[in-house]
């Protein structure tokens, strides 16, 4: 037989089978492709509110937050008439001000005076505040056109009661005003300021005229934290948190308030290892995965008017969990924001043009072909912050074991804690669904 007849017959059949196993290697059933999930932000349901309710707690201990006779850092002083600023022209004559120790007086004599007056600590020094009473209060007061804001420094006291180990009584009168609202919404901002002032003497309270025998005497205290919190209407208060009034503050935190309301979309890029895009019809294939060759995609985000406190648990990798189970051993998380248009393979007209400001970058480093759907939810959960400011003791400790701590504020938070589990405690939920040839 000729040869080269015979390698022809020998040798085309081998190259040609060789490219039909490529062909299938590479298109077949090894591919796995998904269906994303877009979500397009809803209309803003607007709230109309009439009423804003501003509590100024008055305690001893709160006119050490401004303290006139010694420079440092003393937030307070402008704060508040900022804040009372922006109010009043957002909500011209809807603002009314009260001052509180156990119970609201209104204040009478007009936004400009209660300034002045702040700021000299001239309406601060009054007696201890009983906090179970004042969060009643302010918690039964809201109604659905209406936020209450609280300013005080939140250190709980009983009187005649050991505060420390009574602390309970504190957190059930609390929560049961709040489990009577059920659509209120709440939310917190913690701010540090230096304290340059008086600290109750012991745990009874029982005072003392000498101000030389009062704990932490002649000492300016450091990062000693003050809050605002909010109340009202879930939507009122979700209104009131994105404007933006609040700001230069070290924490914040959400109860019960509808977040779930940012635009997102799969992104053709930035992505890494086998994996395509085809952001318009919203479908992410998957070639290749292992340990070796992980993939990474991009889903852009629209954090616009969202607020700072939403912005920080969006970029905690801690506050998301993926599903299926397996996933998350085999997952990591990249939070990226708008230095990622430095990067090759940047759609930079779509994210300019849907205002994208922040971005989602899951790696499988696994991947099973029969998961039917992967979520990856993104939670509102309760920060390490707020453990963190709670001291179980504030007596005979040295003044550095104050800072960004108040005692007993878990007697607080625990009835929030309570009250709103599990509620509007979602704020993304990432969904692709295994799409079936």
């Amino acid at each position: 037989m000729n040869k080269k007849i015979k390698y022809n017959i020998l040798i085309k059949p081998i190259i040609l089978g060789v490219f039909i196993l490529l062909i299938t290697v590479s298109c077949g059933p090894e591919s796995i492709e998904y269906k994303f999930n877009p979500y397009q932000k809803p209309a803003a349901q607007k709230t109309t509110l009439e009423r804003v309710d501003f509590f100024m707690e008055t305690s001893a201990s709160m006119k050490g937050y401004v303290n006139t006779q010694t420079a440092g850092n003393y937030p307070l002083k402008e704060v508040i008439p900022f804040l009372l600023t922006d109010l009043n022209k957002i909500y011209p004559d809807s603002v009314q001000l009260y001052t509180v120790t156990n119970k609201p007086n209104l204040y009478t004599r007009g936004i400009q005076k209660f300034e002045d007056q702040l700021g000299r600590g001239a309406i601060l020094g009054g007696r201890s505040s009983k906090l179970q009473n004042v969060f009643s209060h302010l918690i039964d007061a809201v109604t659905e056109n209406s936020v209450s804001i609280l300013v005080s420094d939140c250190i709980p006291d009983l009187g005649s009661d050991d505060t420390k180990a009574n602390s309970s009584k504190i957190t059930t009168k609390i929560y049961k005003h709040l489990i009577t609202k059920e659509n209120m919404g709440v939310a917190v901002f913690q701010y540090l300021s230096d304290f340059n002032g008086t600290y109750y003497y012991d745990r009874l309270n029982t005072g003392s005229n000498n101000p030389r025998r009062r704990p932490y005497y002649d000492t300016i205290l450091k990062n000693r934290p003050f809050y605002i919190w909010i109340f009202g209407h879930q939507q009122a208060v979700k209104e009131l948190v994105s404007k933006d009034f609040f700001d230069n503050y070290q924490q914040s935190h959400f109860y019960n308030i509808p977040m779930k309301d940012m635009s997102y979309e799969l992104l053709d890029g930035p992505n890494k290892g086998k994996v395509s895009i085809d952001s318009e019809n919203n479908l992410l294939r998957i070639k290749e995965v292992s340990k070796k060759r992980p993939v990474q995609f991009t889903i852009g985000i629209d954090l616009n008017n969202q607020s700072k406190g939403v912005q920080k648990q969006f970029m905690n990798p801690k506050n998301y969990t993926i599903e299926p189970e397996f996933l998350k051993e085999t997952t990591s998380i990249e939070i990226v924001d708008k230095s990622i248009l430095s990067k090759k393979g940047v759609p930079k007209n779509i994210i300019e043009e849907k205002k994208l400001t922040h971005f989602l970058q899951p790696t499988f480093h696994d991947l099973d072909q029969d998961s039917e759907k992967i979520s990856i939810t993104l939670y509102n959960k309760t920060p390490i912050w707020i453990q963190q400011a709670n001291l179980t003791d504030d007596l005979n400790i040295t003044a550095d074991s104050l800072e960004y701590k108040t005692f007993g504020f878990n007697a607080i938070t625990k009835a929030f804690d309570r009250a709103f589990k599990g509620k509007n405690d979602t704020l993304a939920d990432f969904t692709f669904t295994k799409k079936h040839q």
